[in-house]
């Protein structure tokens, strides 16, 4: 609080990107939300756009990268090294 008496700036520009990143977070596709194909490719043509689309705004994971014995052993493929 003290800090935030201090600096006035900065701490507006703080509960600005803190109510941004709650919006974008709020309006983003969650886990079970149904996606057209148009709607899909939408999604990624605009990640494509982002300077880092790798995490939400809040600093959340929002992709991982697997390699491709990672995904024969998620998906159990015939020899892939049990998990």
């Amino acid at each position: 609080m003290i800090d935030s008496l201090s600096d006035p700036v900065d701490e507006a520009e703080r509960v600005r990107h803190d109510a941004v990143a709650t919006i974008a977070c709020k309006a983003a596709v969650k886990a079970h939300d149904r996606l057209g194909e148009e709607e899909a490719y939408k999604l990624l043509d605009a990640l494509r756009d982002c300077k880092d689309g790798s995490c939400c705004p809040h600093g959340r994971r929002a992709m991982l990268a697997l390699n491709r014995d990672e995904l024969a052993r998620r998906f159990q493929r015939p020899g892939a090294v049990p998990l």
